[in-house]
């Protein structure tokens, strides 16, 4: 027997700054924490920004600035960046890759796993 599951994620997310909370609720009525919430929609985010783009040089950094503009600039000068644009908000670099990875790994278990607590209960 398969069943769906669903779970609504915010297309768009309000900073942390302005607003409270949000969480993340599964089919099953898990409720995820408001930060783990914030780091998947966070990594969704700067994948819906930075799809279609060429993959980022060696030790490169890609950015948005605060005009809305996005920027790939060797990492070195990321300080001079912030420095211009102290708004900037960094999208895609090794580490950032890797940690976006991990949370939407992460995500995909809890959602397996809430699958399995539900099918668990139903029988």
């Amino acid at each position: 027997m398969t069943t769906r599951y669903r779970v609504t994620l915010l297309a768009k997310m309000p900073s942390r700054s302005k607003a409270q909370p949000r969480h993340i609720l599964l089919a099953d009525g898990t409720k995820l924490s408001a930060d783990f919430s914030q780091r998947v929609w966070d990594a969704q985010d700067r994948h819906r920004l930075t799809a279609g783009l060429p993959p980022l040089a060696k030790n490169f950094l890609r950015f948005r600035a605060s005009d809305g503009s996005i920027h790939d600039i060797p990492a070195k000068y990321l300080n001079d960046a912030l420095s211009i644009d102290p708004q900037l908000r960094l999208l895609d670099n090794a580490r950032l890759q890797e940690h976006d990875k991990q949370v939407m790994r992460t995500f995909r278990y809890l959602l397996i796993a809430a699958q399995d607590l539900d099918i668990n209960r139903r029988s």
